[in-house]
């Protein structure tokens, strides 16, 4: 098994990913492919996925699409710099978020997530600052 194919377990196997049943869909260099279920736990008062929910989902791509395309001797943990998240619709449905690393530097990179329902309707988009450490 390589380190990517352990990494990429890993993050579906972290007790708080876990938790908000993240899933990972696509793991590949530079962009990864998360999905959330929609479960009445993880809800507001609308009905709808909560919006710590939806920033948990876009943290964990942005942070796993940083790790995916690292060596196999890179042995640097991510640390979220700045997270921009923008809300454009409500999450009444399964989410899946698309992170993709925009630029990759030595040790910050930049990565755009993009999430969306079951519908294929925008619910969030946003922008991450990643450290490695």
């Amino acid at each position: 098994m390589t380190r990517q194919d352990k990494l990429r377990r890993l993050w579906e196997t972290m007790p708080f990913n876990a938790a908000c049943g993240l899933l990972v869909q696509e793991w590949s260099p530079d962009a990864v492919t998360l999905t959330c279920a929609h479960r009445p736990e993880l809800t507001n008062g609308a009905g709808t996925l909560h919006g710590g929910v939806v920033s948990t989902l876009i943290d964990s791509a942005a942070t796993a699409a940083v790790i995916a395309g690292t060596g196999e001797d890179d042995r640097r943990v991510p640390v979220t710099a700045s997270l921009s998240v923008h809300f454009t619709g409500p999450g009444s449905a399964d989410l899946t978020a698309r992170a993709r690393v925009t630029r990759r530097g030595h040790a910050t990179c930049f990565v755009s997530v993009e999430v969306v329902d079951k519908a294929s309707k925008p619910v969030a988009e946003a922008l991450a600052c990643i450290q490695l450490r």
